[in-house]
């Protein structure tokens, strides 16, 4: 490794270790006990990627330190006398903020709340001015830690969270101009062979990450937060964007086999528009600056011609994608508006329309039930062997329980017998170092520069990204076990530093065993909990799509959608995260490409079923064919009770032939599409297109079904049932 290599790779280490050091050795020159918890600080904020999200998770770190200090004292005030009452609701308060740490937002807000919450009650030993003093000390040096890690990341080598921001944005502009390219393709040289799965899952992905580093671009750069509104739409309009890219798809497979030679030019001539308007906003994006206005131009609304040789099924195809592609020639050109604003700084009149209004109902996740619920059960487990056998430590193992446990079991398929080599080679680690080299130091320059090369050792060490929980886990412990040398009165005790060792051990047990018993967080156990939850989840709404005003007003409804609101995307990229996490080589009997090929074809289900809940409510809205719809009515319902009825959905291949007469039936009532008049039967341009569009999405959502039946048979899904469990 050459010298420029291991300078790049010294930045980190330097910054964190001389934050550290700074912020404890503060501590102690302004007479404050405790000096750790603002180590701890400086530790958790630099494991985030830039200095905005240092910035953002550092606030949060306040917020969460006054939440949990006023959860202690509520504690405190009202259940002081019994004990029993007030760990009961301890534990229950460990619950709700394992439920919401998960939260892409706020999460981390619940992680302090629990995390002060117990430190105040356990070390202030449950006695009211000893717990208000212990919650302004914790106030005071977490808010040292953070000021001091701000202004070493500052100052050395600083990172601002804009270029992070914004190749993520130039990442999502380059997939869309591929996808474009890919469905140009398809259309115009007629190459059904250059989309091999499907892109509305990474589309997504790609989403979601920058709105997460949106958040952490608006604390430290005043551009980005200046003009925070375009780059949200920005945001709004990607989304939006992914989605769409689906739906062309569905129009595209609708004209498979149709001709259209006559119409090749103007539907290439309206992807090269798309194509411009997605170079446009790259330029911008690389080069940070805006073009003239007058640049920017406005797409026409296209024409697909029609002739009277055109088959009633190539003509609604036909109208469907003329639909969708002017549709996304509008939102391209909000798109182009959006980045124009974002980097002139000029706003713009906005088209509401042009996005939907996504409806919010309230939902509960049941992974993330689950790790709360394991949260729980591991903090009981420690409030019991504490009330009952109160061994040395004991209320230190509850603070350590429910700290280590919520954090833990947060993390995404962690390796737990990998964690506990970490801890005990770190543990080992620390033993020696505070047997061997504390007892040497006697000023408190030799220990702050003991402190600031054991971290730097810690994080040079373990450089990459793949080690990072190892680095965090390394420094915490340094921290904790050399707590009674960061006193005023240093005390030299190895038997404190194994008894909390041994806590932490005992901790991590319960932790591993709990993880993996109940409800086992091993990502293949995962995988298959998230299929069977989308099962339900895809037949619930599909019933909810169908039912009337009056069905959806049953009392029991809004409960049990509690559970089955979730958006079906989203069980669909827990289950593929958990697939990308499975050691495959234990299963022997499947494979990683069929349990991808699956995953791939579940997100094409999610597209259909969601462009057949669209069109639905649309056709629904205007139609006044009672008999047309409940003959949609009940396909849709036949399928809803097949998805519960299934466990692998291979009972589906049975009605394929079933849904493809009804589809037919209905489909006949379709005469003729013309531009000028209406539809024979008193039936509208506009409810025939609506009409067509959700009997299409019908017709693909039962041909997806098959091919998705078909792919799962091949699947031996009992070899992923076996549980095992080791250390």
């Amino acid at each position: 490794m050459n010298i420029s290599a291991l300078y790049e790779r010294a930045k980190l280490p330097i910054k964190v270790a001389l934050a550290l050091s700074i912020s404890m050795m503060t501590a102690i020159w302004l007479g404050w006990d405790r000096p750790y918890w603002a180590g701890l600080a400086v530790t958790v904020m630099s494991m985030v990627e830039t200095s905005g999200h240092s910035l953002r998770k550092g606030k949060w770190r306040l917020v969460g330190t006054f939440y949990g200090t006023a959860s202690a004292f509520f504690l405190l005030a009202f259940f002081a006398q019994d004990v029993g009452i007030m760990m009961v609701l301890f534990t229950l308060l460990v619950g709700i903020c394992g439920y919401m740490i998960f939260n892409p937002r706020y999460g981390y807000i619940w992680s302090i709340t629990i995390t002060v919450c117990s430190l105040i009650l356990v070390m202030g030993d449950m006695n009211p001015i000893s717990d208000f003093n212990l919650a302004t000390l914790r106030l005071e040096e977490t808010l040292l830690g953070f000021i001091c890690h701000i202004v070493v990341f500052s100052i050395l080598w600083p990172q601002s969270s804009r270029p992070v921001f914004e190749n993520a944005v130039l990442d999502l502009l380059k997939q869309q101009q591929t996808n474009l390219v890919n469905r140009r393709h398809q259309l115009i040289k007629r190459d059904q062979h250059t989309v091999t799965r499907t892109v509305l899952g990474e589309g997504l992905k790609l989403v979601m990450r920058l709105q997460d580093l949106l958040y952490g671009a608006e604390a430290d750069s005043y551009h980005i937060l200046r003009e925070r509104k375009s780059w949200q739409y920005i945001i709004e309009v990607g989304d939006q964007w992914a989605v769409a890219i689906g739906h062309l798809t569905e129009a595209i497979d609708l004209l498979k086999d149709a001709n259209l030679d006559m119409e090749k030019p103007q539907i290439d001539a309206i992807f090269r528009y798309l194509l411009h308007n997605f170079q446009q906003c790259e330029a911008m994006v690389k080069t940070g600056k805006s073009p003239s206005k007058r640049q920017i131009s406005c797409f026409q609304y296209m024409k697909l011609g029609f002739h009277p040789e055109t088959d009633m099924h190539t003509q609604g195809a036909l109208l469907l994608l003329e639909r969708q592609l002017n549709s996304m020639a509008k939102l391209s050109d909000e798109l182009v508006l959006a980045f124009y604003s974002a980097y002139s700084g000029e706003c713009w009149s906005r088209d509401e329309q042009s996005l939907p209004k996504p409806i919010k109902r309230w939902s509960l996740d049941t992974e993330r039930l689950i790790a709360s619920f394991k949260g729980m059960l591991v903090v009981a487990c420690l409030v019991l062997i504490w009330y009952y056998y109160n061994p040395p430590g004991g209320s230190l193992m509850i603070a350590l329980g429910a700290i280590f446990g919520l954090t833990f079991i947060s993390l995404p398929f962690a390796n737990m017998k990998k964690m506990l080599s970490y801890i005990v080679g770190w543990s080992v680690f620390v033993l020696l170092e505070y047997i061997f080299i504390i007892p040497l130091l006697n000023q408190p320059y030799q220990i702050a520069l003991f402190y600031f090369f054991s971290t730097f050792f810690i994080w040079f060490s373990f450089s990459a990204a793949k080690d990072l929980v190892s680095r965090v886990i390394g420094t915490m412990i340094l921290v904790i076990s050399t707590k009674s040398v960061m006193c005023l009165t240093p005390v030299y005790d190895p038997a404190l530093a194994i008894s909390i060792l041994m806590a932490f051990t005992i901790c991590l047990l319960l932790i591993i065993f709990f993880n993996e018993f109940p409800f086992s967080a091993q990502p293949e156990r995962v995988m298959l909990r998230r299929l069977k939850m989308l099962k339900n989840v895809l037949a619930w709404q599909l019933r909810y799509t169908v039912a009337t005003t009056q069905e959806r007003r049953r009392w029991w409804v809004p409960i049990v959608g509690l559970l089955y609101n979730i958006r079906p995307i989203t069980l669909v990229m827990g289950a593929d995260n958990a697939a990308k996490a499975i050691p495959w080589k234990k299963f022997p009997e499947v494979s990683e490409e069929q349990a991808q090929v699956i995953i791939h074809r579940l997100y094409l289900l999610v597209l259909r079923i969601n462009s057949l809940k669209d069109g639905y409510a649309k056709w629904r809205l205007n139609t006044k064919d009672d008999l047309a719809q409940s003959m949609v009515k009940d396909s849709v319902l036949r399928i809803a009770t097949a998805l519960e009825h299934t466990d692998g959905y291979q009972n589906l291949l049975v009605l394929e032939q079933e849904m493809l007469s009804v589809y037919n039936d209905v489909h006949r009532r379709i005469h003729l599409i013309d531009r000028q008049v209406e539809i024979e039967g008193d039936i509208s341009l506009e409810e025939a297109l609506n009409l067509h569009r959700a009997l299409a999405s019908l017709g693909l959502l039962v041909n997806e079904l098959k091919v998705l039946s078909e792919a799962m048979a091949e699947f031996d899904f009992k070899a992923l049932e076996i549980q095992y469990f080791t250390i």
